[in-house]
């Protein structure tokens, strides 16, 4: 009989969070193409659109749609925080360099020592 393996408490959530995401800003996108496309004017948000629903009902299902997805991102950034300040973190200390002042300070005193010398002699 074969072992079952262990189910870790957080990582399960993690992905089911992270599926949830990609299923509701997807959807969230969709809605909005479909409500960006669609007929607009007077008496267009009461004719049938799409699976039957109008377009004020489909904004309707868009804004529900976002707000879930506004929901399921915070909770989503709250798991993760500590994930992402190291990220954010590594990312903002490899772009730095200690002396990046005196690096530059030194490439432009070589520029202008190489500029400003004085003219040499022509060859004749």
């Amino acid at each position: 009989m074969a072992r079952r393996r262990k189910i870790h408490l957080l990582t399960y959530v993690r992905a089911t969070i992270a599926l949830t995401l990609l299923v509701v800003w997807s959807l969230a996108a969709i809605t909005g193409f479909l409500l960006e496309f669609s007929p607009k004017g007077y008496g267009t948000g009461r004719l049938p659109l799409f699976l039957s629903l109008t377009r004020s009902q489909w904004g309707d299902v868009h804004f529900l749609v976002c707000v879930i997805a506004l929901c399921v991102t915070v909770v989503h950034v709250l798991l993760d925080w500590r994930v992402l300040r190291g990220y954010l973190s590594y990312l903002l200390k490899s772009h730095q360099h200690p002396d990046l002042f005196e690096q530059r300070s030194h490439i432009r005193k070589e520029f202008f020592s190489i500029h400003n010398r004085p003219d040499e002699p022509t060859q004749k």
